[in-house]
C-alpha cells in the first residue's frame, strides 16, 4: 500500500527517532516534519500543497501545546509585572544607565523598545548602547528590536 509523502515523512521520522506512537511529543514531530521540508527545499524538489499544509497544521498544533505549557497569570500579578515594567523604564530614562534583568519572557525586551523609542523621541539621542551578558542574549535583543523596526 503506498501512502501519501506527507504520511511516509511523519513515519520515518518516527521510526527514524525510535519514538513511542503512544506518548509523541507533537513538538518534536512538528521539528522533524520541518526538517524534512527544509531538506527537500534544499534539493529543490517540490512539494504538494497536502504536504505543506500538514507542515502549517503540525506548527498549529505545536504551538498550541506550548501556549497550553505557559503559566497563567492572574490579573494581579500582571498589573503588578506592568507596574515593574514602568518604574523600570522611568528609572533608566532618569539615570540615562541601568540593568534590566529578569526571567524569560517577563518582558524585557518590551522595556527596551519603549525605552530605546523614548530616548529617541524625547531625549533625541540616536546611539544607544544595549549590553547583553552574552551573545545569544545580543542576537535576541537585536533580532527583537529589528522586529519593531527600531
Amino acid at each position: 500500500m503506498e501512502f501519501e509523502l506527507w504520511i511516509r515523512m511523519i513515519k520515518e521520522s518516527i521510526e527514524k527517532k525510535k519514538i513511542d506512537p503512544w506518548n509523541i511529543n507533537i513538538a518534536e514531530i512538528a521539528d522533524l516534519y520541518m526538517g524534512k521540508i527544509k531538506e527537500f527545499k534544499r534539493f529543490d524538489i517540490r512539494l504538494s500543497a497536502d504536504v505543506i499544509l500538514v507542515g502549517g497544521i503540525l506548527l498549529r498544533m505545536k504551538s498550541e501545546v506550548l501556549y497550553g505549557e505557559c503559566e497563567v497569570v492572574n490579573e494581579e500579578e500582571y498589573e503588578k509585572a506592568l507596574e515593574i515594567q514602568v518604574k523600570a523604564v522611568i528609572n533608566l530614562l532618569k539615570n540615562r544607565v541601568g540593568i534590566l534583568t529578569g526571567p524569560a519572557g517577563t518582558g524585557k525586551t518590551t522595556v527596551i523598545k519603549t525605552i530605546v523609542e523614548l530616548m529617541m523621541a524625547k531625549l533625541g539621542l540616536n546611539k544607544i548602547y544595549i549590553l547583553t551578558p552574552t551573545g545569544k542574549s545580543a542576537m535576541v535583543v537585536n533580532k527583537k528590536l529589528n522586529n519593531f523596526k527600531i
